[in-house]
Order: C-alpha cells, then sequence, then structure tokens
C-alpha cells in the first residue's frame, strides 16, 4: 500500500546549525543549542505524551515573519493573554498569536529562548537568528464573507457597507477558527541573511542535509521512464486518457498544457538519489493528478524508495540520519518540503504544518 497523505499538525523543535556547501551541508557543533527534544502531542488517551526525540523541524512563516515550531500540539493552560492579528493578512490567510506564560510551558522551550539558530532551505543556509519570544500561532483562511466583513468589504441587505470590525474582535474571531491549526513556536530576533527563504533547521551533530540539483538529461530520460511505469503513474494516465481530447492524443498527463515534470538528484558518496515531481490539472471536476517519486541509483537501474501519491510540492531537501561515513538506510532519510516533511521509508505518513481553512477554492 502506497502512502496516504496527511494534513496533520507537526511538533518538533528547529535548534541547530551547518555550514553551506554547493550540495551537501555536513552539520557541525550546535550553537549552544539542545539537539533534541520531547515535545508533547495530543493523545486521545490523555492531553499530552512524550514522543520520541527529534532533530529536525520545520519553520513557519505568516504575515511577512518567520518562526521556529517548537510545538504543534499546545496546552491551552499555556496561553496568556488576548489573542492579536500578526501583520496584514497574506492571500487570504490571517495569522493570529496569544503570549504564553512561560512558568507553564516545557522546559526546553524555555530554554530555546536566548539561543542563536540557523535555519535552512533549498540552496542550503538561509539565515542565522536569535530566538527572542514564545508564542502560539494559529493561521486561518476564512471563507469569503468572513473575509469581506473583516476586511471592510461586506455589505448589509440594503447594500450599504459595512465597517470592519475592531482588529480585536477579529483576532478573537480568528483565534476561535484556528482551532486544531495552532502551534507554540519561537519568534525570531537579530536575524542575519533570508530567514523568509528558510523551510526547516537541524540540529544533531554529525548529520548531513542534501540539496538537489538538476539532472542530468540521462538521468531525466532514464527517472522518467521509471516514473511513468510505477502503478500510481498508470492509474491517473487511465483517468487522464478519459478526458484528454484529440490534441492531447500521446501526451503523458504529467506534460499536459504547461506541466511539466521536475527531475532532480541528490548525491551523497557514492550514492545517488532521484526525485521525480509531476502535477498537473485544475481540479474542481476537471482532471487533476499530483505524483512524486523518490529512487535510487544502482547498478540494476532506478530503484523505487518512496511514492507520495496526491504530493507535488518542492523538495528542500534531504537530511541524512546517519553517522558520517556509514552507509544510510532507507529510514535514514528524511524529506523536507515547506511546511511538511516525511521519512523515505514507504508507509510513513507525510506530516503537515496546518491552516484551518474555510470556504470552497473552485
Amino acid at each position: 500500500m502506497r502512502t496516504k497523505i496527511l494534513p496533520i499538525a507537526l511538533a518538533l523543535v528547529a535548534l541547530g546549525c551547518s555550514s553551506p556547501g554547493p550540495d551537501t551541508d555536513p552539520v557541525h557543533a550546535p550553537l549552544g543549542v539542545a539537539t533534541a527534544i520531547e515535545a508533547p502531542v495530543a493523545s486521545a488517551a490523555s492531553s499530552t505524551e512524550k514522543v520520541a526525540r527529534r532533530d529536525v523541524a520545520l519553520v513557519v512563516h505568516a504575515s511577512g515573519r518567520s518562526w521556529v515550531v517548537l510545538d504543534a500540539a499546545p496546552d491551552p493552560t499555556w496561553e496568556a493573554g488576548s489573542p492579536a492579528l500578526v501583520g496584514d493578512d497574506v492571500e487570504g490567510t490571517v495569522a493570529v498569536a496569544r503570549t504564553v506564560d512561560a512558568s507553564k510551558v516545557s522546559a526546553v522551550a524555555k530554554e530555546s529562548v536566548g539561543r542563536r539558530v540557523r535555519l535552512l532551505g533549498r540552496h542550503g543556509v538561509a539565515c542565522e537568528a536569535t530566538i527572542d519570544g514564545l508564542a502560539i500561532l494559529g493561521r486561518v483562511a476564512p471563507d469569503g464573507d468572513v473575509y469581506a466583513r473583516w476586511r471592510g468589504e461586506a455589505r448589509d441587505e440594503a447594500d450599504r457597507p459595512l465597517p470592519a470590525p475592531p482588529k480585536s474582535d477579529i483576532a478573537n474571531e480568528a483565534w476561535d477558527l484556528a482551532e486544531g491549526a495552532r502551534t507554540l513556536v519561537g519568534s525570531l530576533g537579530s536575524m542575519s541573511g533570508r530567514c523568509d527563504e528558510a523551510t526547516f533547521a537541524v540540529a544533531q551533530l554529525g548529520q548531513v542535509v542534501i540539496h538537489p540539483r538538476e539532472a542530468s538529461d540521462e538521468t531525466r530520460r532514464a527517472a522518467l521512464l521509471a516514473f511513468r511505469a510505477l502503478p500510481e503513474h498508470q492509474s491517473h494516465a487511465r483517468d487522464y486518457a478519459e478526458e484528454a481530447d484529440d490534441t492531447l492524443s500521446g501526451v503523458p498527463w504529467d506534460s499536459r498544457d504547461e506541466a511539466m515534470p521536475v527531475v532532480e538528484t541528490l548525491a551523497q558518496g557514492d550514492q545517488e538519489l532521484v526525485w521525480v515531481s509531476a502535477g498537473a490539472g485544475g481540479g474542481c471536476g476537471d482532471f487533476s493528478a499530483q505524483l512524486s517519486a523518490l529512487f535510487r541509483k544502482t547498478p540494476r537501474g532506478l530503484e523505487v524508495v518512496r511514492v507520495l501519491d496526491g504530493w507535488a510540492l518542492e523538495l528542500s531537501a534531504v537530511v541524512v540520519h546517519a553517522e558520517r561515513g556509514e552507509r544510510p538506510a532507507t529510514d535514514a532519510y528524511e524529506l523536507m518540503f515547506p511546511e511538511a516533511r516525511t521519512r523515505a521509508t514507504e508507509g510513513e505518513d507525510v506530516e503537515r504544518l496546518n491552516v484551518a481553512a474555510f470556504g470552497c477554492a473552485c
């Protein structure tokens, strides 16, 4: 059974550092930052439970600001103060935050404040910053009517303009709507670099981060053959064939209209991974498909490592959870995306940061 993409929130700490390289970033000694934490997560059995220690975390961006995600299921008792809007909305998504009671948050969260961190993106180290505070952040994309009311663009039954509510009222309403999409975050200050380009951070000593690069023509041809031979690709091809007109006859679904599959390589030592990702169609009743796959080069050709059906996000990097010089097993690879991540092991859930979304995009 192939992986199902699950929109679940992610709770981890982004504390660490690395030095940039053309394709591979070895991670050196942490800048006085804890290399792993225990993060509480929601549980049916209890309000919180301890999960395995992790050393890689995501970075979240909202309203032109960046934060380190410390806990994806913060205890409501940690909240303090009233909700407040965070800057301006961005493309219909509103961010709202509350301060925290520092005496109640986890020890790891407290110890994070004041520490210098390095954040990474698709092209290596994006920035350095200091975690200068804690907050609980919620994000919501309200439906059109609510959004228009918040912006002062709504009208009453007599078609008269309605004034926008006070920002405090909007913040309270947005906070309620963001239930299930709130995270404990560390705010960033004293930044150098472009933190808005960061997607994740690492902390474990000796880890390696591999950044993608464009594949050669030969690799691209071989990868597309392997990609299009996948059962998932062929399933989408059958759906596509039912809708494609004569002008598209013979054109693979992953290349219809303006679509173009992405093929990239990630090399570490004598091992080379190949990432292929494609998305086509607009949905809303019309044909739509997204598919990604990770392959490993072997003497026998490309070997399937992981298939992600319904997925076409840009790959930021692969973090290798193995000792330096050790040949990584499949489960040693962790795929990092903007606000999402998963292990390379087939069947592992994809963990995603969440935005509470309302309304229909069609």
